[in-house]
């Protein structure tokens, strides 16, 4: 099992291109899963595993107190092994395939409403020496829902402001392109025309936000940046560079947007991730009906 295991890594690595982590997370999952069935059952057979093996092992993960989203890694992990071997007739059936993920409550980030977010914006001074780096940056990740590894990679080559859009490489290493709205492709342009085009800096070339020592941005520098301003503006919520990725698709959505429309511009592999940006406020929903509905 264990040569299989190194075929399926080489596989999702550079067959499926998947990120070095995830890549980790899966071989990790998979050892222990096949030293569970080597100790406990004595399987050294991929074809010998049933369902009821794969069960007894979900189940020692949660005797263990694995929490439900570590136990559904496992079971994706353990999924897509199998799926692989028996597309690949490695093994003559897929024990796992009946296997199915547990339910999960979500507990979802405090989502900031627009007046917030224009709370916030305002708190940036444009006349200091960051200012107008960190207003480009809270309105591009409002504006565009990106991801703060995305925003901290963003490069010239990938800004296309004729057009309106950004080039983004994404979880997999999958290119998607989003839009960027007028206001935060204005502080954008302002930002690099003040700051980026210093010969000394360099213009067109690398990372486009950038410390004060002109080295690339981290994410802890963004969470430090988001810190900064919402303390200013006095909102009392625990808000990360995902709050403003989680109050984007929120206001989308709110807004009349199409679920499918928000998950390729997220860029979310599977719709039911999208799904979780859909709780909205019951204030907003009992507006809705009070407008909408004849009896309302």
């Amino acid at each position: 099992m264990n040569s299989f295991l190194k075929k399926f890594i080489l596989f999702i690595k550079f067959d499926l291109r998947l990120s070095l982590n995830t890549v980790k997370s899966y071989e990790n999952d998979l050892n222990k899963y096949i030293v569970y069935l080597s100790d406990n059952h004595k399987i050294k057979d991929v074809n010998k595993i049933t369902y009821n093996h794969i069960r007894k092992y979900i189940s020692s993960l949660t005797v263990l107190n694995h929490k439900p989203t570590s136990i559904n890694r496992n079971i994706s992990s353990i999924k897509k092994f199998h799926l692989y071997l028996y597309d690949n007739e490695l093994s003559i059936n897929n024990p796992a395939d009946l296997i199915e993920s547990q339910k999960i409550i979500r507990d979802l980030p405090d989502t900031l409403t627009v007046q917030e977010i224009d709370l916030i914006l305002k708190s940036v001074i444009f006349t200091t020496d960051t200012g107008p780096r960190d207003i480009a940056i809270l309105s591009l990740l409002y504006s565009s829902g990106i991801r703060v590894s995305e925003l901290v990679s963003l490069e010239f080559s990938n800004i296309f402001l004729d057009e309106d859009y950004i080039k983004i490489m994404g979880k997999g290493k999958k290119e998607r392109l989003v839009p960027i709205g007028v206001k935060a492709k204005n502080y954008l342009v302002k930002y690099i025309n003040k700051f980026r085009k210093s010969d000394n800096i360099g213009f067109n070339t690398g990372n486009i936000f950038l410390s004060y020592r002109n080295k690339p941005l981290t994410r802890m520098a963004v969470f430090n940046i988001i810190k900064k301003y919402v303390k200013i503006a006095g909102i009392n919520k625990k808000i990360s560079p995902h709050t403003f990725r989680h109050s984007f698709a929120t206001h989308m959505l709110e807004g009349g947007a199409d679920l499918r429309v928000v998950q390729e511009i997220l860029g979310h592999e599977n719709i039911n991730t999208t799904e979780i940006y859909t709780h909205l406020d019951r204030t907003y929903l009992k507006e809705v009906h009070k407008l909408h509905h004849p009896r309302g």
